[in-house]
């Protein structure tokens, strides 16, 4: 149960950090940016696999490997042909 804990921390602590480290070089975007959506499918495939001895803990972690997943896709999909407004 605890490496459960852990596996479903890890995709909030590398958003957090990618999210805070906003300033630092491109390659370490690049590189948080792939350990986020890795942790989420490693955390997907663990929810699975622990869903067997805990039902809770197997869906918690499949909706928290889920969601960063899903987040991604949403910027492409809202601006697009969008009109901005602007004051004059």
């Amino acid at each position: 149960m605890k490496l459960t804990v852990f596996i479903l921390s890890l995709p909030v602590v590398i958003f957090l950090t990618h999210f805070l480290a906003e300033d630092a070089s491109d390659t370490f975007q690049l590189v948080l940016g792939l350990l986020w959506v890795l942790s989420s499918v490693f955390c997907i495939a663990w929810g699975f696999y622990i869903s067997r001895r805990s039902r809770l803990l197997g869906w918690l972690c499949i909706v928290v490997g889920i969601i960063p997943l899903i987040l991604m896709m949403i910027p492409p999909t809202v601006n697009h042909g969008a009109k901005t407004f602007e004051l004059r």
